[in-house]
């Protein structure tokens, strides 16, 4: 008996490329989040400073998500175009 509960898991990159699309979806809406508590909250240059240290924090993290995905994905072999191409 299968562990999946009889549903197949998609392979390839369809999978990543959903991942990635939430992660930055979920940046999207944690700027949108900040940007909105920020004009609401603070009208002076403080309120710049929080929705820089937020924007700040959200690109570093996306940009971990997507190094580790890369950084994978060289280490398991070639792209797919290459391996056509042999």
């Amino acid at each position: 008996m299968s562990d999946s509960g009889g549903r197949k898991k998609k392979q390839g990159p369809d999978v990543n490329l959903g991942s990635g699309l939430w992660a930055v979806f979920m940046g999207l809406l944690g700027l949108l989040t900040a940007f909105v508590i920020v004009a609401i909250r603070w009208n002076d240059e403080s309120g710049v400073a929080a929705l820089g240290a937020v924007a700040s924090s959200i690109g570093a993290i996306l940009s971990a998500y997507f190094g580790i995905l890369y950084a994978q994905r060289a280490e398991t072999g070639p792209s797919p175009r290459k391996r056509r191409a042999k």
